[in-house]
């Protein structure tokens, strides 16, 4: 008897503490939409099998440093793409015709530079909406708004591409290494006027940031003779104007001796950052934004030290400091569910990924983060975007209600149409680089160019066109490279399984109808509705009217 009495005590203690254990629905929305960019219904409920310390486990594990999605093909191109090559290959002709040559190949680049922008927005918007790992992009995009750069002053897509891709592969890796790599990264030199930082002429914009916003925060330790000292350190760190990439010029560098935070020597930009790392507010510092971007704006400062000392003793893994965030109290506490206001990316990447809309749709609502003031690639100045109710007033709002019912909606066909027609000529486009490129090795082989056996046979006076959309090689490209296939029946097949869904399918689809409306609201929602739902409503209906609630705004 008292053999089977305590075999039944046991079952139900180990029965309760495993149901102790297991995370909610809700806990498991909170996380996975704060570590990502919105949860669909079998993504939570996949979380809720798990303790909450497993859960943390499960997301931090899936950061990767690599896209999910294929990567624009012109991103391992030289700057300014093959047409920089071709520029060389031709630097030793002459002739009015190799002049005209020159000036065609400009024109296309310039017109390439504006398209490879926009082509870069989108592919970072699908690879948001696409990925396997939203806790990767998630600190991706911390990243693009911790080491701020634009678009507009880097002027290069092939640059700005390089650093997403340097952000990616040091996600949750180490903040001492990506610190160092971040001040010789090209795109960071020019955009913070590095270029022009000389000795005897010090610029001191790349030193201040360092300080100011990568490490230690305005006005923390260091002053305005630090911030001079700093920049003598970095004279000298330069982009190579040929390869676009990061060199020390010895004889631009200021190599006398420099008193920096308490120190002397002979300090290069090298030294600054090691100096810098040593100090105790830079783990600090770091930690504070990690809190304001995962937890909340309000800060609990004893928490913040006793966090930042473990990210500091494990010399600067991330992944120490986002497991501690996820790990305490604060995150998980109800005052911290509900309380930031969605930026437009948290918007439209966690609409997307949610309904998971056709990538047509998705790119037609990834228009609408631009509108709502985060346009990727352009932060509004070098301290980034700002959060909280910097997203929001009345035109914002209208916007966000218009983005809503967009969600709701079919995708147009012809939109449709549009976008494959598009992929389709993405795919010849990087066809077409593939067969320059071998043209373009030959040429600077020092082998005899098409170009110059057509000026031994016509002289100065012939007329040359190398137009890579000509109709020779618009036949060459349709044949495609051997043994693949045609481009159009690649994004034929890409298509096939993919159809638009409307939002009743939806609904039944994920067995939120009927007894699961509660579950839906749950879903979408990170706090109960302001406004309440009616009993009576149901469908794209339901849908609508938790979008259009307050509580949507949040997160």
């Amino acid at each position: 008897m008292y053999k089977r009495w305590y075999i039944l005590c046991s079952t139900v203690v180990c029965f309760i503490a495993l149901s102790a254990s297991a995370i909610s629905f809700d806990d498991a929305r909170h996380l996975l939409n704060r570590t990502g960019f919105g949860a669909t219904p079998e993504d939570i409920e996949k979380l809720t099998a798990l303790s909450w310390t497993e859960a943390v486990d499960s997301i931090l594990s899936t950061v990767t440093n690599a896209p999910t999605t294929d990567k624009p093909y012109w991103a391992d191109e030289p700057v300014g793409g093959l047409s920089t090559l071709r520029l060389r290959a031709l630097a030793g002709m002459r002739g009015a015709d190799v002049q005209l040559e020159r000036a065609a190949i400009r024109r296309r680049q310039e017109a390439q530079r504006r398209n490879r922008i926009t082509e870069m927005r989108t592919w970072w918007w699908n690879e948001m909406i696409r990925t396997r790992s939203p806790m990767t992009e998630r600190m991706v995009l911390f990243w693009h708004n911790h080491f701020t750069s634009e678009i507009s002053v880097v002027n290069s897509a092939e640059l700005m591409f390089q650093q997403n891709q340097l952000f990616r592969s040091n996600a949750l890796g180490n903040f001492a290494d990506l610190v160092m790599a971040a001040t010789k990264d090209a795109a960071m030199i020019i955009y913070l006027d590095n270029n022009s930082n000389v000795k005897g002429n010090p610029n001191e914009n790349f030193a201040r940031e360092l300080m100011e916003l990568f490490t230690l925060g305005e006005g923390h330790v260091y002053t305005e003779e630090d911030v001079r000292e700093a920049a003598r350190a970095f004279t000298g760190w330069r982009v190579n104007n040929l390869n676009k990439k990061f060199q020390f010029e010895k004889n631009l560098h200021d190599f006398g001796e420099k008193k920096f935070i308490g120190k002397t020597g002979d300090f290069d930009g090298d030294d600054i950052v090691q100096i810098i790392l040593a100090l105790p507010r830079t783990a600090e510092f770091v930690t504070e934004k990690m809190w304001k971007y995962f937890i909340s704006e309000d800060m609990d400062e004893k928490a913040i030290k006793s966090i930042a000392k473990k990210f500091r003793d494990s010399k600067y893994d991330m992944m120490v400091l986002a497991r501690a965030i996820l790990m305490s109290d604060h995150f998980r506490a109800g005052a911290n569910r509900g309380n930031m206001i969605k930026s437009p990316v948290d918007l439209v990447v966690g609409a997307c990924r949610m309904f998971e809309t056709h990538p047509a749709q998705s790119q037609q609502i990834s228009a609408y983060g631009t509108m709502l003031g985060q346009n990727l690639f352009q932060p509004p100045d070098v301290s980034g975007w700002k959060s909280g109710a910097y997203w929001i007033d009345a035109n914002t709002l209208i916007t966000r209600h218009q983005l809503s019912r967009l969600v709701l909606a079919r995708p147009d066909e012809a939109f449709v149409k549009n976008f494959e027609n598009r992929q389709k000529q993405r795919r010849l486009a990087r066809l077409r680089a593939d067969r320059e490129r071998r043209e373009i090795e030959h040429l600077l082989k020092g082998q005899k160019s098409m170009l110059e056996d057509m000026m031994e046979v016509g002289g100065d006076d012939m007329e040359i066109s190398m137009d890579s959309s000509s109709g020779d090689m618009d036949i060459a490209v349709d044949k495609a490279l051997d043994n693949q296939m045609k481009p159009e029946d690649q994004v034929a097949m890409e298509f096939k399984s993919l159809k638009p869904m409307d939002m009743d399918t939806w609904i039944k689809e994920k067995g939120l109808d009927g007894k699961g409306r509660k579950r839906l609201v749950k879903t979408l929602l990170p706090i109960a509705p302001v406004h309440g739902i009616e009993d009576m409503m149901m469908g794209t209906d339901m849908v609508a009217s938790i979008l259009l609630d307050p509580a949507f705004q949040l997160k």
